[in-house]
Parts: structure tokens; C-alpha cells; sequence
């Protein structure tokens, strides 16, 4: 028993181009064959001859290999035929197109999210009925620091008195504390300051160009102290009107506060409670559930 490589399409009477193949060594560099027979208990003989193919080359595929066993009865041949395997892509086109359609959806969903964060977190809370006030020892939902005595801008006074808490608490239900209507007069207004801060869930800073007295500032200051070293309050800035002229007066731990933390008043746009605006008050604010009234009234 033996192999022979014989090219394809040749007689197989004509050996003029067959190759022989050598008995393997202990180390194998090159195509070669081995053999093998033994004996069984029954004394009958079994002989078997395996080829192992060494650096195969394209060219290979001209030729077939031939297993021959000759006898006294004949010859016997097994043919084999070595072919190229067909070159397939990575990934096919059953899996390909459901992995991309299925990347593009969580992609646009995780956009969607975004985008629509405070809508969902809002849904949620109304599904869920999720209240964050429950036993916390705090008297009011958001302590407003505004300029009450704004004469020379009707209009900021208007939406620091009437609007922000006509809305607030009687439309959403939040309970505000303001300095010049909760707070009993003829005690330390400094005193009054820091205790009315520590009853609040949330510190709701209304900047404007008129945010520059004394008194605010000192809410201000307090307030923020309280929001980033002792981490008691968290701070709501209602960006009223431009600042650009009164950054400078502005602290600098203002400036450190997460641009998620702002909420700019769009004045026409944002009067609806179904404004961007409004909901996002209500995201800022802590989770409470309300009945939501039916009628309200907002003065510009």
C-alpha cells in the first residue's frame, strides 16, 4: 500500500509524471507517508498507510492523490482530490444586517433616552407615585432666594412673588419658604437665614441683573456653603436674565454648579406648566406626588 500524487485528467496507466512519496521522519518538514502493519490475536494482518500533506500550495489542486494497495489479485485505488475552500466574509449577511439594525435602534434609543430624560424620570414619578420627602425631617420642599424689593424690574418681581409660587405650590403642591413672608419677624435675620435653609430639600437661586443686594448674596453664600462642602441642600439657579454683566460679583462656587443645575426662563415660551421650563423645575425638585388643578393663572 502506497500514495501516489498523479496530475488530474491523466491516464492512470501513464506514470511518466507520478510522485512516490517518502517514509516520514521523526520530525515532518515535508509531504510523506507512513506505515504500519500488525497482528491481530487471530493472527490476521492489518497494514494501513497514512499521507500527511506538508505545506499545501493553490497548485496542489492539479493533482490527485492516489491510495494503491497491489496484490497477487490485483490492484486497488482509492482517489482523492484536494479542493480550494470558497472564501466567506467575516460576518454573512444573515448576521450582519440584524447586528447593524440592532446597534442602530440602541443607539437612537440611548439618544431618545437622553433627550428625553426628564420626561421619562417624570413619567416615572407619576406612575410610581414616588415621594423622596417621606421622613426626612424637612419642613419645605425649596428655599427661593430672590430680590424682593425689585422696583426697577416689574417683571422679575412679578415671577419671584406671584408666578414661581402660584405654580409651584399651587399647582404642583410644593411647599416654598420665602424670607419676607415665612419667616416671623423680630429675630436675627442672619439666625433666621441658616435655620429656614436647614428645614429646605432645595436652595432655588433666582439670578438676575438685581441679584447684587446684601441680603441675597448672604442666602447665596450660606446656601451654597450648605450645597457644596456640607452637602445638606441641593441648588436650583433659575437664570432670570442675562448675567453676562454681573458674572464677576457672581462667587465662584456658582460657577462650579453642573450646567444641569440651571434652568433659563424663556419668558413667552416658557409661561405653560407644560413648558421645558416647568418640567424641568420638577426634575430638579424633589419627587412628590400632586394632583395637578385644573386652572392656574401666571402674570407677565
Amino acid at each position: 500500500m502506497y500514495w501516489v500524487q498523479v496530475k488530474q485528467n491523466k491516464d492512470l496507466q501513464d506514470s511518466d509524471d507520478d510522485k512516490f512519496f517518502e517514509t516520514c521522519e521523526k520530525m515532518i518538514f515535508t509531504t510523506c507517508e507512513t506505515k504500519m502493519i500488525k497482528m491481530n490475536q487471530t493472527c490476521k494482518v492489518f497494514a494501513s498507510t497514512k499521507l500527511y500533506l506538508i505545506n499545501i500550495r493553490e497548485d496542489n489542486v492539479k493533482y490527485n492523490y492516489n491510495c494503491k494497495m497491489d496484490t497477487t489479485f490485483g490492484s486497488k485505488i482509492k482517489i482523492y482530490t484536494l479542493k480550494i475552500k470558497e472564501k466567506k466574509s467575516d460576518i454573512s449577511q444573515e448576521v450582519f444586517i440584524p447586528s447593524i439594525t440592532c446597534s442602530i435602534c440602541i443607539v437612537l434609543l440611548v439618544i431618545v433616552c437622553v433627550l428625553l430624560r426628564i420626561d421619562i424620570v417624570l413619567l416615572y414619578r407619576s406612575i410610581t407615585g414616588k415621594d423622596e420627602t417621606i421622613a426626612d425631617g424637612k419642613e419645605y420642599d425649596a428655599y427661593v432666594s430672590c430680590v424682593y424689593d425689585s422696583s426697577n424690574d416689574v417683571e422679575e418681581r412679578n415671577f419671584a412673588l406671584q408666578n414661581l409660587p402660584n405654580i409651584l405650590e399651587n399647582y404642583f403642591g410644593y411647599k416654598l419658604c420665602f424670607l419676607e413672608r415665612d419667616i416671623i419677624p423680630g429675630g436675627s435675620t442672619v439666625d433666621d437665614m441658616d435655620s429656614y435653609l436647614e428645614k429646605c430639600r432645595r436652595l432655588i437661586i433666582l439670578l438676575s441683573k438685581n441679584y447684587i443686594s446684601d441680603k441675597a448674596m448672604y442666602e447665596l453664600e450660606s446656601g451654597m456653603h450648605k450645597a457644596m462642602v456640607e452637602r445638606k441642600i441641593k441648588v436650583i439657579v433659575i437664570e432670570f436674565t442675562s448675567l453676562n454683566e454681573r458674572i464677576k460679583v457672581m462667587p465662584e462656587s456658582l460657577k462650579l454648579l453642573k450646567a444641569s443645575s440651571r434652568v433659563k426662563w424663556r419668558k413667552n415660551q416658557s409661561f405653560s406648566v407644560k413648558s421645558r421650563f416647568w418640567k424641568k423645575i420638577r426634575y430638579l425638585m424633589p419627587a412628590k406626588p400632586f394632583e395637578p388643578k385644573m386652572s392656574y393663572s401666571c402674570e407677565c
